[in-house]
């Protein structure tokens, strides 16, 4: 099959591209992170396509530098290379797998006779082998290990792993060397420089003695950090959004480069006790971004360790031990902070997760013996944090204060469960009827007050049928024992409370039982029941224009309590019982109930009753004009989009933003209220983007790069007829991290405030660099000493394309 095919999921245009960027990686041209749409395009065609730029990135080999190796030999690379992108995480390895299970007989059929066999063997043996980098140059080829003879051919070995070339581990060891003063064994190493030549280390390596070959250079050279400063230096680069390799599909779950080296550093352990040590550090760390605000940063660390002990490298003991003393360190003025805001308890799940002393069973301990003391409010705060999954323990903890299986004299414990579970959102598939019943069973006399209290509050955000008839027949036990003169207990004044709450509690529930029940209670004249038609007032929100019998009841009830003037005097007796009557029709606007509100208007608008009558009745003709909540679009509800960038993430924030149907104006705002970046979306693209002086895609990329705390709005407006250019958001995404991630690096060659000058020797073009314009303009001001920072600041592309620049030219040794 040639790239002119046409195939299932990708055009002509793509096959040709993805060919030649594949051939380029076995080049090793490119990174495998920059060959990752190439690799997953060709996933897409039949094994045929791949096999031919095998074939002929193979042919050309015999002119370059690897014409001493066998065809099998260049065969086995350019398949090792390919499975290199499962080995790194970068493409699904079940889909590797399948891929090279149809590339590998494919590419049999062009290697020589006498070659095969042996090939075949080593193919099948691909994913062990151990002795290849992942950023060799073409020279050092991924050699397959052939038995003396096979072949006719005597076995091919490269040199030690550790001898090997590192593209960048070398320079900047050499930089590290230069900027440290004599002596100083690593103190004072920049956070940088330092984590990224580690991380070059950590990524080059692919065993751990190798990489252990790569940190001894840097104890021989001098330098010798703690590996607590290591990580420390790794968790400073990590970009403002979690960023996790497990899970669903989505761009959201692309790892950056300090994120891969810590994984590296720790599972490359030389044993396991070193490993659990490092396990510690890399915990605290994180531990350490969360103290000091950096919830996101802290976040794609503590993912990690969990997916390093998910792996099981580790002793179970060891990493409990861990988890057990850095937890310790966790601040709890800190954890309150994230705690107190609801957008970050998804991020701070992951964190309280992972750490025993904060899940949901273990917090629930400590409320119940410490339910009164200061730490009470940050426990149920965290608890609250842990949403869904803490709400199914505070339930099962319930049911047992309920059972009598657990202590609760005083009532404390429970009235924690109960207000607990009124702030966690309850789940669609959860039995709301057990939940009432399991309430309802507080609601009985000598339960302590602040419990009653707490339950009927619960209850009444039911708005169910059950939760009603169990708030009535606590309300009749309730009535009954006050009129009993029964003593359950209580102070004087708690039964007349608690049947208030009763009413509000069922007055929020609405349904016809529960208001017709308030109404009953409010005519019952008994002074042990405290002031039962004052309680109407709990009606004043809800419409009762539906029970036009209870309605004609409270018009009437108000009726019979208006005075009537004796000897020119209007007594006012009743005037607090009729203001109560008033207050309770306040959400029905009925024309009976407009009627009897006009003439009290009318009779005593110079009254306290009347400017109430009158307020309500204005209130009446204002809602007749204002737009009802139920005609509200779509669209109206999308103009109030907004949030925090690094909750929601910005990769996150823009694949929301991709779907077809959205269309407006995104605008990122920094925490003093400057605007960072502004763009225009419609159809899954980016039709105009601006971030400082930059525009358009170069805008778009420094978003990524250099990311800010900001809060974003998205505005919807419809989008641009015939408009149909701009940048695919989906495809951009990727890029946008990938260039995020080698920033880093390439800063740490091309250091910020350095001057540079020309060696004399030709600078070359690096990687798809295509604009001329930039390549003159660059280095003719690199070539005179015009650090990086500061032609970074003033040219019209974003820093990535500069900085890489710098770094390709310093790594070649056109400029010093």
């Amino acid at each position: 099959m040639t790239p002119d095919a046409q195939p299932g999921t990708s055009d002509a245009a793509e096959a040709r591209q993805a060919v030649h960027d594949l051939q380029r990686y076995f080049s090793d041209e490119i990174a495998p992170m920059m060959a990752m749409d190439a690799v997953e395009t060709l996933l897409e065609y039949p094994a045929s396509l791949a096999a031919t730029s095998v074939q002929g990135w193979v042919a050309g080999q015999y002119r370059g530098a690897a014409a001493g190796a066998s065809v099998s030999d260049c065969i086995y690379h350019a398949l090792k290379k390919i499975h290199l992108m499962a080995e790194l995480e970068l493409v699904d390895a079940a889909r590797i797998e399948r891929f090279l299970a149809d590339l590998g007989p494919a590419c049999l059929e062009f290697c020589p006779e006498a070659e095969r066999s042996g090939l075949a063997e080593s193919l099948d043996r691909l994913g062990e082998a151990a002795d290849a980098a992942t950023t060799a140059p073409v020279e050092m080829l991924h050699r397959r290990a052939a038995r003396p003879g096979a072949d006719g051919a005597a076995a091919q070995t490269g040199p030690a792993g550790g001898e090997r070339g590192v593209e960048r581990f070398g320079p900047l060891l050499e930089r590290l060397l230069r900027e440290l003063p004599a002596g100083s064994g690593g103190v004072g190493a920049d956070p940088g420089l330092l984590g990224q030549a580690v991380s070059s280390a950590a990524l080059s390596a692919t065993n751990g003695p190798e990489l252990e070959r790569y940190l001894a250079r840097l104890k021989d050279a001098g330098v010798d950090p703690a590996m607590a400063e290591v990580f420390r230096s790794l968790g400073s680069n990590l970009p403002g959004w979690a960023l996790l390799a497990d899970g669903a599909d989505g761009v959201s779950k692309v790892e950056n480069r300090s994120i891969r080296a810590m994984h590296r550093i720790v599972s490359m352990a030389p044993d396991p006790s070193e490993g659990a040590s490092r396990l510690g550090e890399m915990i605290a760390t994180a531990v350490e971004q969360l103290n000091d605000g950096r919830l996101a940063q802290a976040v794609s660390m503590i993912a990690l360790a969990e997916r390093i002990v998910a792996e099981r490298s580790l002793p179970g003991e060891i990493v409990e031990q861990v988890r057990s003393r850095e937890q310790d360190r966790l601040s709890a003025d800190a954890l309150r902070t994230h705690a107190e805001n609801p957008a970050k308890h998804p991020l701070l799940r992951t964190v309280l997760e992972f750490f025993p002393e904060y899940r949901p069973a273990a917090l629930l301990d400590a409320l119940h013996d410490d339910g009164r003391g200061e730490r009470r409010k940050l426990v149920l705060a965290l608890l609250e944090a842990h949403g869904p999954a803490a709400r199914a323990h505070v339930l099962e903890r319930l049911t047992a204060t309920v059972a009598g299986d657990l202590d609760d004299d005083d009532g404390w414990y429970r009235r924690n469960l109960l207000n607990l579970l009124r702030r966690l959102d309850r789940p669609g598939d959860e039995d709301v009827d057990l939940e009432v019943e399991l309430v309802a069973g507080l609601l009985v006399p000598g339960t302590p007050m602040a419990v009653l209290k707490e339950a009927v509050a619960h209850l009444g955000q039911i708005r169910t049928e059950r939760s009603a008839k169990a708030l009535i027949e606590v309300l009749g036990a309730f009535e009954s024992m006050a009129l009993d003169g029964s003593d359950p207990g209580y102070g004087p004044e708690d039964v007349p409370v608690l049947l208030d709450r009763l009413c509000a509690a069922l007055a929020r529930v609405g349904t016809r039982s529960a208001t017709r029940t308030i109404v009953n209670h409010a005519y019952r004249n008994e002074p042990a029941l405290g002031s039962p038609l004052a309680r109407l007032e709990s009606l004043g929100a809800t419409d009762l224009s539906g029970d036009r019998e209870l309605v004609d009841s409270l018009v009437q009830t108000l009726r019979n309590l208006l005075p009537r003037k004796v000897l020119g005097f209007v007594p006012k007796k009743h005037f607090p019982q009729i203001e109560a009557v008033v207050q309770g029709l306040a959400g029905t606007p009925a024309p009976l109930v407009r009627t009897a509100l006009g003439e009290i208007v009318e009779r005593f608008g110079d009254e306290r009753i009347g400017e109430v009558a009158a307020r309500i009745l204005a209130g009446f003709d204002a809602a007749r004009t204002r737009p009802s909540e139920d005609a509200a679009t779509p669209a109206d509800a999308a103009q109030g989009l907004s949030g925090d960038l690094e909750l929601f993430g910005l990769p996150n924030l823009l694949q929301t933003l991709s779907e077809p149907s959205m269309s407006g104006v995104l605008t990122l705002a920094e925490r003093d209220g400057r605007v960072a970046a502004t763009l225009r979306l419609a159809g899954g693209r980016v039709l105009a983007c601006e971030v400082g002086a930059l525009r358009g895609e170069a805008a778009f990329y420094q978003m990524f790069e250099s990311p800010v705390p900001a809060t974003f709005t998205f505005r919807r407006e419809p989008p641009p007829e015939g408009t149909t250019d701009g940048i695919d958001i989906l495809g951009s995404i990727l890029e946008g991290l990938r260039r995020h991630d080698e920033l880093q690096l390439v800063r740490a060659v091309a250091r910020d405030g350095a001057r540079y000058r020309a060696t004399g020797k030709k600078p070359t073009v690096p990687g798809d660099e295509t604009d001329r314009d930039l390549l003159r303009g660059a280095w003719s001001k690199a070539a005179v000493g015009t650090p990086p920072d500061v032609l970074e600041a003033e040219a019209a592309v974003d820093a990535y394309r500069v900085r890489r620049l710098y770094a390709h030219w310093i790594e070649e040794g056109a400029l010093a």
